[in-house]
């Protein structure tokens, strides 16, 4: 594999050999700390058959990483002479270490073509706001712990380092460490991207798109509805310098609305809106989730607040539909465009808003409920092939068009809830 750079024109990620690269990751936060070699080993595999290429994951894990043992019965950090986990003395002795099994979860990604999202710690180990910590970095152990994990990961072209965790930084001390750790994975020697991973309707570039270790940025649009997918990736985008960003934590597919189960859950519809919104906005791709798989659920899931375990998740209608966007715009050149919403003779409000997105030779436009799409005729070339893409199967057919005074109307094969097309109109 090789690693990921950022493009030419700072807006997306390519491979260091110039080949563009669609970011598709899936969500699975407790990875390393809650599988077994061989339940990794099927994840893995089921993710990579589904066309994903990237797995988010997290070393020092959200779910009481420190204080319960992986499922080999061992833990990433030993305890210092006051009895405190120390990020300074990283648990590697013995035979098949915490390590090891991180060592071998990122081998076996890399053999199925998979980048990992690498986030060194979860965010509540330095600011623990409604999590369980315990908080146990300092800027110094951050630096030495950035260190450790930097230079045994720094040969390993699968990686990308995700710094924060779920967290804001609200204070110069939450920068400072976040900062340090990740000088300390430069230190090392590693030099692959990095980028923040925030919290809940946040953006990293709030307060760390000018710090010079920041490669790209996340958004997190998150679990309540509306989504702000289109407003925070908009305003990323329009940032100088620019950087490319990724809404990294959308709606997780059978999340409870909200936060609240008796507002229903999120279903495949609500996911597929989500992340056309943000790509056609300028994102650099997405970042799928389930809500049973970035915890990994076992058949003991506590209901309501989940619903299934996370090996029933992984078949789940999402985790297919997701491939359909990455093909979608692989196939349309899609480094080279740009929103393009100011084609639209006429737009929707809410769930209906429809988002453009397009290049020299291509316009897609993003219809979420199936509504008819006016594009300006002054912005269509006189020769053009109109067709309607449908994500939830990735095929195609032909759209007629109306004429109007000032633009042309293409109105779906059909409409309503579960009804979401992309008008996809080619040069003739």
């Amino acid at each position: 594999m090789q690693k990921l750079v950022v493009s030419n024109n700072k807006r997306y990620l390519q491979k260091q050999d110039g080949t563009p690269f669609f970011w598709l990751a899936d969500t699975a936060w407790e990875l390393f700390h809650a599988l077994s070699n061989e339940k990794a080993d099927h994840y893995l595999k089921t993710r990579a058959d589904q066309g994903f290429n990237c797995v988010q994951a997290v070393v020092l894990a959200e779910l009481s990483g420190l204080t319960t043992p992986n499922h080999y019965e061992r833990f990433p950090l030993k305890r210092n002479e006051a009895g405190l986990f120390d990020p300074t003395m990283p648990d590697t002795d013995g035979e098949y270490s915490y390590f090891d099994h991180v060592d071998y979860i990122v081998n076996v990604a890399e053999s199925y073509g998979l980048y990992i999202a690498m986030l060194p710690t979860w965010g509540d180990k330095f600011f623990a706001r409604h999590g369980v910590g315990p908080e146990i970095f300092t800027p110094q152990n951050a630096f030495s712990y950035g260190e450790f994990i930097g230079a045994r990961y720094k040969n390993k072209d699968n990686i990308v380092w995700v710094m924060g965790g779920d967290r804001s930084v609200e204070n110069p001390l939450h920068l400072e460490i976040v900062g340090s750790m990740a000088l300390g994975i430069k230190k090392s020697g590693a030099n692959q991207l990095i980028t923040f991973h925030p919290c809940d309707r946040s953006s990293s570039s709030e307060l760390l798109h000018h710090e010079d270790w920041l490669d790209f940025n996340m958004i997190q649009s998150g679990h309540t509805a509306p989504s702000k997918t289109v407003e925070l990736i908009t305003r990323d985008y329009n940032l100088t310098p620019p950087k490319p960003t990724i809404d990294a934590e959308c709606h997780y597919e059978d999340h409870p609305i909200s936060f609240r189960p008796e507002n229903g859950y999120f279903d495949s519809t609500d996911v597929r809106r989500v992340s056309y919104w943000a790509v056609f906005s300028g994102s650099a791709g997405i970042t799928y989730g389930h809500h049973s798989i970035w915890s990994m659920q076992t058949e003991e899931y506590n209901f309501p607040y989940y619903i299934k375990s996370w090996e029933q998740a992984l078949t789940s209608p999402g985790a297919f539909q997701m491939r359909h966007l990455r093909e979608l715009c692989e196939s349309k050149d899609f480094q080279n465009g740009t929103p393009k919403n100011d084609i639209l003779a006429k737009n929707f409000e809410g769930v209906n808003y429809q988002a453009a997105f397009g290049s020299d030779k291509t316009i897609l436009v993003y219809s979420p409920s199936g509504l008819p799409v006016f594009i300006l005729k002054d912005r269509l070339e006189n020769r053009f092939t109109p067709s309607w893409f449908d994500p939830r199967s990735g095929e195609y057919q032909r759209a007629a068009y109306t004429e109007r005074d000032d633009c042309c109307m293409f109105l779906p094969p059909n409409s309503g809830r579960n009804f979401d097309f992309v008008l996809v109109i080619d040069e003739g």
